[in-house]
């Protein structure tokens, strides 16, 4: 491999970090406000918009579980679960991204208000 080569490379890869980082901050402006939905057995049993920042503890028959609410996102910081797959998911920060506890029969989806400009362009059946 000559040193031109390399520098190409390194150049191709500089663009596609750029471009990566461009369209996620693309995608968290487009987002708007972002809300948290709770679903508890598949019913909507709280909405919390992420301005605010606090943890929320959510009372169950199985068990407790505590959300990180932040600004740009939520996670589940403690449930009483014995995989703890909720608490692994992390932080999630982009709307239509989820975090499950299925013992616990929780949901907890990110929401967007969408901002100006977001309208539905095709819907398909």
């Amino acid at each position: 491999m000559k040193k031109a080569d390399g520098v190409i490379i390194a150049v191709i890869l500089a663009v596609c970090a750029a471009l990566l980082l461009f369209s996620r901050h693309g995608e968290r402006q487009a987002a708007g406000r972002l809300r948290a939905e709770i679903y508890t057995a598949g019913r909507l049993t709280q909405t919390v918009v992420l301005a605010e920042e606090a943890p929320h503890e959510l009372a169950l028959a199985g068990g407790k579980i505590i959300l990180s609410v932040e600004r740009d996102g939520v996670a589940v910081s403690r449930a009483d679960c014995p995989a703890q797959t909720c608490v692994h998911t992390g932080k999630i920060t982009l709307p239509g991204q989820l975090i499950s506890c299925l013992p616990n029969r929780v949901i907890v989806k990110l929401i967007g208000d969408g901002g100006p400009g977001q309208e539905v362009d095709i819907i398909a059946k």
